[in-house]
Protein backbone atom coordinates (compact mmCIF):
# COMPACT_ATOMS: atom_id res chain seq x y z
CA UNK A 1 0.00 0.00 0.00
CA UNK A 2 2.56 2.46 0.89
CA UNK A 3 4.79 1.59 -2.24
CA UNK A 4 1.55 2.28 -4.34
CA UNK A 5 1.48 5.56 -2.52
CA UNK A 6 4.80 6.50 -3.38
CA UNK A 7 4.73 5.20 -7.09
CA UNK A 8 1.22 7.62 -7.23
CA UNK A 9 3.43 10.72 -5.38
CA UNK A 10 6.41 10.05 -7.88
CA UNK A 11 4.58 10.36 -11.18
CA UNK A 12 2.14 13.15 -10.19
CA UNK A 13 5.52 15.02 -8.98
CA UNK A 14 6.98 14.09 -11.90
CA UNK A 15 4.31 15.33 -14.38
CA UNK A 16 3.68 18.85 -12.24
CA UNK A 17 7.41 19.30 -12.83
CA UNK A 18 6.97 18.57 -16.72
CA UNK A 19 4.01 20.83 -17.01
CA UNK A 20 5.80 23.03 -15.16
CA UNK A 21 9.28 22.73 -17.54
CA UNK A 22 6.78 23.26 -20.75
CA UNK A 23 4.92 26.40 -19.37
CA UNK A 24 8.24 27.84 -18.77
CA UNK A 25 9.32 26.75 -22.01
CA UNK A 26 6.21 28.17 -23.90
CA UNK A 27 6.56 31.69 -22.38
CA UNK A 28 9.41 32.67 -23.36
CA UNK A 29 10.03 35.45 -25.98
CA UNK A 30 10.73 35.54 -29.81
CA UNK A 31 13.55 36.46 -29.17
CA UNK A 32 16.67 33.96 -28.24
CA UNK A 33 16.38 34.08 -24.22
CA UNK A 34 20.60 34.52 -24.03
CA UNK A 35 20.19 37.29 -26.24
CA UNK A 36 18.35 39.42 -23.76
CA UNK A 37 19.34 38.58 -20.60
CA UNK A 38 21.98 35.60 -20.08
CA UNK A 39 22.62 36.16 -16.31
CA UNK A 40 18.78 35.66 -15.56
CA UNK A 41 17.88 33.20 -17.80
CA UNK A 42 21.00 30.83 -16.46
CA UNK A 43 19.91 31.53 -12.77
CA UNK A 44 16.29 30.67 -14.14
CA UNK A 45 17.42 26.99 -15.26
CA UNK A 46 19.57 26.55 -11.77
CA UNK A 47 16.92 27.77 -9.94
CA UNK A 48 14.46 25.55 -11.59
CA UNK A 49 17.20 22.74 -11.19
CA UNK A 50 17.65 23.20 -7.54
CA UNK A 51 13.94 23.07 -6.80
CA UNK A 52 13.19 20.34 -8.48
CA UNK A 53 16.25 18.38 -6.58
CA UNK A 54 14.52 20.09 -2.96
CA UNK A 55 11.23 19.15 -4.16
CA UNK A 56 12.05 15.38 -4.84
CA UNK A 57 14.20 15.30 -2.09
CA UNK A 58 12.12 16.08 0.62
CA UNK A 59 8.90 13.92 -0.93
CA UNK A 60 11.42 11.24 -0.49
CA UNK A 61 12.28 12.03 3.08
CA UNK A 62 8.89 12.90 4.15
CA UNK A 63 7.73 9.44 2.90
CA UNK A 64 9.94 7.06 4.13
CA UNK A 65 7.55 6.46 7.46
CA UNK A 66 4.85 6.01 5.97
CA UNK A 67 2.57 4.05 6.43
CA UNK A 68 3.22 4.72 10.20
CA UNK A 69 5.67 1.67 10.59
CA UNK A 70 7.02 0.98 14.22
CA UNK A 71 10.14 3.05 15.26
CA UNK A 72 13.05 0.91 14.11
CA UNK A 73 10.74 -2.22 13.05
CA UNK A 74 10.09 -2.52 17.19
CA UNK A 75 7.04 -4.72 17.99
CA UNK A 76 4.98 -3.31 20.23
CA UNK A 77 3.94 -4.50 23.25
CA UNK A 78 0.73 -3.03 23.93
CA UNK A 79 -2.15 -2.63 21.53
CA UNK A 80 -5.12 -0.22 21.86
CA UNK A 81 -8.66 -0.22 19.41
CA UNK A 82 -9.76 2.77 18.97
CA UNK A 83 -13.36 4.07 17.13
CA UNK A 84 -14.85 6.67 16.33
CA UNK A 85 -18.40 7.04 16.28
CA UNK A 86 -21.38 9.67 16.27
CA UNK A 87 -19.37 12.45 18.73
CA UNK A 88 -18.14 10.04 21.29
CA UNK A 89 -14.39 7.99 21.28
CA UNK A 90 -14.75 4.03 22.04
CA UNK A 91 -11.34 2.06 23.68
CA UNK A 92 -13.11 -0.69 22.72
CA UNK A 93 -10.12 -2.69 23.62
CA UNK A 94 -6.19 -2.39 25.62
CA UNK A 95 -4.31 -5.47 25.26
CA UNK A 96 -0.49 -7.00 26.54
CA UNK A 97 0.29 -8.20 23.74
CA UNK A 98 2.65 -11.02 24.92
CA UNK A 99 -0.34 -12.86 26.71
CA UNK A 100 -3.41 -11.33 25.33
CA UNK A 101 -4.79 -9.67 28.18
CA UNK A 102 -7.11 -6.88 28.79
CA UNK A 103 -5.38 -4.24 30.89
CA UNK A 104 -7.23 -1.23 32.18
CA UNK A 105 -3.99 0.65 32.08
CA UNK A 106 -1.23 0.41 30.09
CA UNK A 107 2.23 1.08 31.66
CA UNK A 108 4.76 3.87 30.51
CA UNK A 109 7.62 3.51 28.61
CA UNK A 110 6.16 0.82 26.31
CA UNK A 111 5.04 1.08 22.73
CA UNK A 112 1.66 0.85 22.03
CA UNK A 113 -0.33 -0.09 18.71
CA UNK A 114 -2.98 2.33 18.36
CA UNK A 115 -5.63 0.95 15.75
CA UNK A 116 -8.36 3.29 14.50
CA UNK A 117 -11.30 3.21 13.05
CA UNK A 118 -14.83 5.10 12.51
CA UNK A 119 -18.03 4.12 12.03
CA UNK A 120 -19.86 6.92 10.61
CA UNK A 121 -17.86 9.50 9.38
CA UNK A 122 -14.20 10.57 8.43
CA UNK A 123 -12.71 11.71 12.27
CA UNK A 124 -9.07 13.30 12.98
CA UNK A 125 -7.95 11.55 16.48
CA UNK A 126 -5.49 13.94 18.60
CA UNK A 127 -4.20 11.96 21.53
CA UNK A 128 -3.15 15.26 23.87
CA UNK A 129 -1.20 14.54 27.56
CA UNK A 130 -2.27 16.56 30.43
CA UNK A 131 -0.35 19.74 29.18
CA UNK A 132 -2.62 19.63 26.49
CA UNK A 133 0.50 19.05 23.92
CA UNK A 134 -0.21 17.04 20.72
CA UNK A 135 1.70 13.79 21.13
CA UNK A 136 0.33 11.93 18.08
CA UNK A 137 -2.98 11.83 15.09
CA UNK A 138 -3.94 10.29 12.50
CA UNK A 139 -7.42 10.21 10.20
CA UNK A 140 -10.36 7.71 11.45
CA UNK A 141 -12.17 6.90 8.49
CA UNK A 142 -14.75 4.44 7.67
CA UNK A 143 -13.87 0.86 6.05
CA UNK A 144 -9.83 2.07 6.19
CA UNK A 145 -8.16 1.20 9.77
CA UNK A 146 -4.93 2.77 10.53
CA UNK A 147 -2.36 2.41 12.97
CA UNK A 148 -0.40 4.75 15.05
CA UNK A 149 2.77 3.99 17.57
CA UNK A 150 3.15 5.76 20.41
CA UNK A 151 5.42 5.15 23.60
CA UNK A 152 4.04 7.16 26.56
CA UNK A 153 6.82 8.10 28.23
CA UNK A 154 5.27 9.65 31.32
CA UNK A 155 1.95 8.02 33.67
CA UNK A 156 -1.26 10.39 33.64
CA UNK A 157 -4.19 10.76 31.75
CA UNK A 158 -4.34 11.19 28.00
CA UNK A 159 -6.72 13.20 26.26
CA UNK A 160 -8.48 11.76 23.14
CA UNK A 161 -9.97 14.60 20.90
CA UNK A 162 -11.45 14.53 17.72
CA UNK A 163 -9.70 17.11 15.07
CA UNK A 164 -11.63 17.25 12.30
CA UNK A 165 -15.13 18.66 12.23
CA UNK A 166 -18.03 15.97 12.20
CA UNK A 167 -21.45 17.44 12.94
CA UNK A 168 -22.73 19.20 15.94
CA UNK A 169 -21.38 17.09 18.98
CA UNK A 170 -18.40 17.56 17.57
CA UNK A 171 -16.93 19.69 20.47
CA UNK A 172 -17.71 16.90 23.23
CA UNK A 173 -16.13 13.87 21.31
CA UNK A 174 -13.41 12.75 23.83
CA UNK A 175 -12.08 9.97 25.67
CA UNK A 176 -8.91 9.17 27.61
CA UNK A 177 -6.05 6.40 27.99
CA UNK A 178 -4.76 6.10 31.35
CA UNK A 179 -1.11 5.49 31.57
CA UNK A 180 0.58 4.36 34.84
Amino acid sequence: MAINAGILTLVGTLIIIAITKWLIGSTRDSAPGEAVAPKIYGMRKAYFAFLSIAILGSLFASLRGLPYSPPHNAEPAYQVAVTGKMWMWEVTAMTNLADHTPVAALPQGALVEIQVTAEDVNHGIGIYNEAGEILTQTQAMPGHPSKIYHTFTAPGTYHIVCMEYCGAGHPVMNSVITVE
